[in-house]
């Protein structure tokens, strides 16, 4: 399967996305960056994307790391961020789940910042130690 075609045709006017959410219109550089994201899981190497509010980056990542059927680790900045990814990650795999016999399966692991010990170097002793 050609990765970036099939984000496309999920992008498109009439795709999935525009089938399964009542609000979604095609945007240029959501479309773009899907597919870069949909190249870069495809063939390898590293992508980083800046891309202002309002670009549609939640599906222009998502939508490509759950058509490659590849394991895909998403980090966030903030628990709000991953709390809108999850949400949406939910909406997007029960529609395509309807669609399509596919097995997508996901999880939510809490960020670093809430956990307590060697991470932060807290000991018993209260030292820092690592």
């Amino acid at each position: 399967m050609d990765l970036q075609w099939a984000v496309g045709q999920v992008f498109a006017t009439d795709g999935r996305l525009a089938q399964a959410v009542s609000t979604f219109k095609p945007r240029a550089g959501q479309t773009q960056m899907a597919r870069e994201v949909a190249s870069t899981l495809q063939h390898g190497g590293m992508l980083v994307v800046e891309a202002g509010t309002g670009i549609g980056k939640t599906f222009a990542y998502l939508i490509p790391a759950l058509l490659s059927g590849q394991r895909v680790l998403l980090s966030t900045a903030t628990k709000a961020l991953q709390d809108q990814l999850f949400f949406v990650a939910r909406r997007i795999t029960e529609s395509m789940q309807q669609h399509e016999a596919v097995e997508l399966r996901f999880g939510e692991i809490e960020g670093a910042g809430l956990f307590d010990g060697v991470l932060r170097g807290d000991d018993e002793e209260g030292r820092g130690q690592f």
